[in-house]
């Protein structure tokens, strides 16, 4: 199946480029020979930056205890120190030589590979690089598809549990944004389960089933369960929250109907000579409040 995949993404891109005029196919050169120096110069700055900071790391009497820390808030990274260690072991991890080999060779779709690329490769155990490594230049894996790669082998250098801690939302609304997507592209993909995933492994051939199939298998079904759970518990506080929501609307609207009928446009009482306005208009909205209540 990888071998079909990959000979289709080649042969697409060489009938692409065969359509070309001289002219464009000259271009195409030129551009993917620069897109490749820019890729491989980046790569090569972050890995200079690695063994830079894996050098100070060691020698706190020269550099500092703090200076990690210090660096990343100077530099406002990203991920902060987190950042710096990446590089660090990113650096660690590989020769230079062999960094500014790869990062030369174009993937099988014609990009290159991104410093998230390196920095997956280095957490992954060192046995299981060079096909992984093989598995990214000629599948084009994005850096999002590598790190579900080495997740799924559960064959890391730090095994972390319980994945990243998330942040707090700006406001409820951008929350309950979020939890739509995240069920949204929850479902989506549940829904292909059955064909991409669990009909493959009742398909497995017999020596390619592992111990490591099973602890993932066996962690993704508590995964799974928890979610059920989680899943419940917001449904009852989403319905709660619309039961009230809907609540303070009705009371919204019955405020603005009694202004209507008083001949008031808005919430801002005007003067009238009606005396008892007013009073009728507080009674209404004692009304309204006492069923939100």
């Amino acid at each position: 199946m990888a071998s079909k995949s990959i000979s289709a993404i080649e042969k697409s891109r060489q009938t692409l480029y065969k359509s070309m005029s001289p002219a464009a196919q000259e271009l195409a050169d030129d551009f993917l020979s620069r897109l490749g120096k820019g890729a491989k110069g980046y790569v090569l700055i972050y890995y200079d930056i690695g063994q830079r900071i894996g050098v100070a790391l060691k020698e706190p009497d020269t550099y500092g205890k703090e200076v990690a820390k210090q660096l990343a808030e100077y530099l406002s990274l990203p991920r902060g120190v987190n950042t710096l260690y990446n590089l660090r072991n990113f650096a660690a991890a590989f020769e230079r030589p062999f960094v500014v080999e790869y990062s030369d060779k174009p993937l099988n779709d014609g990009s290159f590979m991104y410093p998230g690329h390196w920095f997956g490769l280095a957490k992954a155990a060192q046995e299981d690089r060079a096909g992984l490594l093989k598995k990214v230049i000629e599948k084009s894996l994005t850096v999002g598809e590598l790190e579900m790669e080495i997740r799924s082998s559960g064959n890391t250098k730090n095994k972390r549990q319980g994945g990243r801690k998330p942040k707090s939302p700006t406001s409820a609304i951008s929350g309950l944004q979020k939890i739509y997507q995240l069920t949204l592209q929850f479902v989506n993909y549940g829904e292909k389960a059955d064909e991409w995933i669990f009909d493959a492994i009742d398909e497995l051939e017999p020596d390619k089933v592992s111990k490591g199939l099973l602890d993932k298998l066996r962690d993704t079904r508590k995964t799974v369960s928890d979610t059920g759970d989680v899943t419940k518990t917001m449904l009852t506080h989403i319905d709660n929250n619309i039961d009230r929501v809907e609540r303070v609307l009705e009371a919204q609207d019955e405020i603005k109907k009694t202004a209507k009928d008083n001949g008031e446009e808005d919430d801002t009482p005007k003067k009238s000579a009606k005396n008892g306005s007013s009073k009728k208009k507080n009674k209404a909205k004692a009304k309204a409040q006492a069923q939100v209540d």
